[in-house]
């Protein structure tokens, strides 16, 4: 990965992967100075802009947020990006929905949220 990171012809690098990925291409530049994106350990950003409908955005966000349930392994929305103009509007209505869920037991079919595995799933929830 050196030889590839501190070819002249390489401008920049950008990595989504893992911290120790991550590690890797620090470690990697200590010799060139290069510009350098890293996602790590991240997920894509829920990115809202003025131009959204913003009901639509967030019933998607909410939906997102709350889609981290087994059968679907899948992390769900955790970083939402929201125009500063829209953001007190957008934050106000996606807490009023997240809070509206009904929580309870995950076979209930009515149950739109289920409980957190382990403790520390509440606690790095929480954090």
């Amino acid at each position: 990965m050196d030889a590839i990171l501190n070819d002249p012809r390489v401008a920049a690098a950008t990595l989504t992967g893992s911290e120790e990925a991550g590690v890797q291409v620090g470690l990697g530049l200590q010799k060139e100075s290069r510009k350098v994106v890293l996602e790590l350990g991240g997920s894509d950003p829920f990115i809202v802009m003025p131009s959204a409908n913003i009901d639509e955005a967030i019933a998607t966000a909410v939906q997102g947020a709350h889609h981290q349930q087994w059968p679907i392994l899948h992390r769900g929305c955790k970083r939402f990006i929201v125009a500063e103009s829209i953001a007190g509007e957008f934050e106000r209505k996606f807490v009023s929905k997240m809070e509206a869920l009904k929580v309870g037991d995950p076979f209930d079919e009515s149950t739109e949220l289920g409980p957190l595995a382990t403790p520390e799933g509440v606690d790095e929830f929480h954090q």
